[in-house]
């Protein structure tokens, strides 16, 4: 008995709740309640723990914080574990590896670097992060690989390498992430640039959110309190070409 309440007690200390041990559940708070979950977890000392999406019911704020103290845990106590969520957020700060799942198989299994920026399927851009996508005609040419994008007349430059993979006149769909698109002020299309029209402006106070419309395609940008706009301006954007997965439809 001894031994379980020590075992019991170094738990409690390792997820910061030394000293808390007499407290019943109504008496905690939420994020002390989900700490006394890992310690019931930690207190077995597994070589693996799986949580199941164990942030879920915590508010925005709290789930902020809980991930970062699962996280120094974690490496604490050098620890495997598999965490199960639905949240890009936490999946992406939590994890050295990400595995997403689609319909039970795996979809792809990488670094949250590399699944995030280079996806392998459209399933896996749009799970992790927004994308924003255009559909396209191939027009190769010396310069590299050119794209004329549907519903609007724009045409865009890509890496030349990248020529050798699509035929003249296939269409393709383009998907890169909103940050690499940025706004300009309307004027001279310049290379890899589009006309857009400010459809609508959200302010949140440490940025500002704009639902713009380019090539027939509606989509959310953010930009800086410096870059502002009014809902009707017309605008160009920028499209960073390295930035772009292209994928035949």
């Amino acid at each position: 008995a001894q031994s379980v309440r020590e075992r019991v007690l170094r738990a409690l200390e390792t997820v910061g709740l030394a000293g808390l041990h007499n407290r019943g559940a109504t008496e905690l708070s939420g994020g002390q309640q989900q700490r006394v979950a890992l310690a019931r977890a930690l207190v077995y000392e597994p070589s693996i723990l799986l949580l199941d999406e164990p942030l879920s019911n915590l508010d925005a704020k709290l789930r902020e914080q809980m991930r970062l103290e699962i996280r120094a845990l974690q490496q604490k106590l050098k620890l495997t574990v598999l965490y199960v969520t639905h949240d890009q957020a936490e999946a992406m700060t939590l994890s050295d590896r990400i595995a997403v799942m689609q319909r039970g198989c795996l979809a792809q299994v990488g670094t949250p670097s590399e699944v995030y920026e280079a996806p392998a399927t459209e399933f896996v851009a749009d799970f992790l992060g927004r994308t924003v996508s255009f559909e396209g005609r191939v027009a190769t040419n010396s310069s590299g690989l050119g794209i004329e994008l549907l519903g609007g007349g724009a045409k865009l430059v890509l890496a030349g390498a990248a020529a050798a993979s699509f035929g003249d006149s296939s269409s393709v769909r383009l998907t890169l992430r909103p940050e690499d698109i940025e706004i300009f002020p309307n004027g001279e299309l310049q290379i890899n640039q589009i006309p857009a029209e400010i459809e609508q402006v959200a302010y949140l106070g440490e940025r500002f959110e704009y639902q713009v419309r380019a090539c027939g395609v509606s989509f959310v940008l953010s930009a800086t309190k410096k870059q502002r706009y009014g809902a009707g301006a017309a605008v160009r954007l920028a499209i960073d070409p390295e930035r772009v997965n292209l994928r035949v439809k």
